[in-house]
């Protein structure tokens, strides 16, 4: 008992001082235009709930480049909701946002000040609390899922490897939806692992968990779009459960029930998104069809720099977690700007910046990974708590991630981040499995 609570103790200890790593580097991010953008959008919440009018809220064609109704069937309404949340306790008002549409992405870094569109100090920190408190978050709900899954070494190791990394870091505190894309994504794949493994061992699973897998479900789809990859990686991973553990007469009832699972969060998510209202169906398929028009846009200008290829996918999936370094800008000319170049000179001098890995470290954590995954098909160098719900859980959640990756023409960093998080968990079972090896070697050789 008393070892059990020093062990807590412990726990809480180590990710509080996570959460305060995060935090402490909160400020010193370079600045991306689009968080004057989500800054600017977090207006909505005075609309929706202090004049009390979401109707208007509501979205049609057509959607014009940097107006405000393709920002909002654009982008998730979690972090501009938290953003406008804090900005009323802050007693700030609408007039104190920058000027529409936030950020123009027309015009050069001096010219979009010179035009107010760059946040202020105080605006930027209210517009970076929220998400930085989302990321700070994701690092403890994913200790959580490296303990489910084999116990405190995992969870030491993925949350640290997770909150070390410099990709998450830089985009994780900027008020933007990467926070909150992470947080609950990682969330709902936490309950779908305890509430397969309840399924499992056919214990009474109650109603609470899954009224928390619907709302979790559905604050992912609200933070970012691509969270509905988190989504299916969850419902996967209690179908397994239900494969593995019930008649088949059964798996048809369970499998309706999942679907609607699937079914519910999606009617949420649409309650959770006003501009959705009108006409949900129709407003959806503009979503898809506007962020195709975006995507083509970008790939365009991606293609001219040869970085849009088949290969350069590929050769991503493999680097972004931990060789390829963090990417301050995607606009080539901000490059120029002074004060872009100071705010990464002075963010990289920090402590706080994360661990810059390199190809010195990079490698061998990467081939640790991938050790990890040939692990989860080979028994025998598995660690012995990592039960065969979980592998298939595992493959089904990295599976589909990479395979959208890999078709994914827009290769922005960014897009990169949902791949980190089971990587981590893999790093950790590989240097599991290599510590196992070198264990068993050495005990024969004595």
């Amino acid at each position: 008992m008393i070892k059990s609570r020093l062990l807590l103790c412990l726990d809480i200890l180590y990710l509080l001082l996570l959460a305060g790593y995060i935090f402490a580097g909160m400020m010193l991010a370079t600045f991306h235009g689009d968080e004057a953008m989500h800054i600017y959008m977090s207006k909505d919440f005075t609309t929706a709930f202090i004049e009390k009018d979401p109707l208007s809220l509501m979205t049609e064609p057509p959607y014009v480049y940097d107006s405000d109704r393709k920002q909002r069937i654009m982008n998730g309404s979690v972090t501009l909701y938290s953003i406008g949340l804090i900005a009323y306790f802050m007693e700030l008002t609408i007039k104190d946002l920058p000027r529409a549409p936030g950020w123009n992405w027309a015009l050069r870094y001096q010219p979009n000040v010179d035009a107010g569109h760059l946040p202020s100090s105080k605006l930027l920190v209210i517009g970076r609390i929220p998400s930085t408190f989302y990321l700070a978050l994701s690092a403890i709900v994913l200790f959580l899922i490296g303990k489910q899954l084999t116990g405190r070494f995992l969870a030491y190791s993925a949350s640290l490897l997770f909150v070390l990394n410099p990709i998450i870091l830089l985009n994780g505190r900027r008020a933007m939806t990467e926070g909150a894309n992470l947080c609950f994504g990682l969330l709902i794949i936490l309950l779908a692992i305890i509430i397969a493994k309840k399924q499992q061992l056919k214990e009474p699973i109650l109603k609470r968990w899954w009224l928390a897998f619907i709302l979790v479900g559905a604050l992912a789809l609200a933070s970012k779009h691509t969270a509905v990859i988190f989504i299916i990686a969850a419902l996967f991973w209690i179908f397994v459960a239900d494969l593995l553990s019930l008649p088949w007469r059964r798996l048809f009832i369970s499998s309706a029930k999942l679907a609607g699972c699937g079914l519910a969060i999606l009617l949420l998510f649409i309650i959770f998104s006003p501009a959705l209202w009108n006409n949900p169906p129709e407003r959806i398929l503009n979503l898809i069809s506007t962020r195709q028009q975006m995507v083509a846009s970008q790939v365009q200008q991606q293609a001219k720099a040869g970085i849009n290829s088949a290969a350069n996918r590929l050769e991503n999936i493999f680097k972004q977690p931990y060789i390829a370094e963090a990417i301050h800008f995607e606009v080539p000319h901000y490059g120029a700007n002074e004060t872009i170049i100071w705010q990464i000179k002075n963010y990289l001098a920090s402590p706080y910046c994360g661990v810059q890995w390199g190809t010195g470290m990079g490698y061998p954590l990467t081939a640790l990974a991938i050790i990890g995954l040939f692990v989860l098909f080979l028994p025998r160098f598995r660690p012995e708590n990592l039960s065969r719900l979980n592998v298939y859980g595992l493959l089904g959640w990295l599976g589909p991630t990479g395979l959208v990756l890999l078709f994914t023409p827009l290769t922005w960093q960014r897009y990169y981040m949902i791949l980190i998080p089971p990587t981590v968990l893999l790093t950790g079972i590989g240097l599991i499995a290599v510590s196992k090896l070198l264990l068993g070697l050495m005990v024969r050789g004595c």
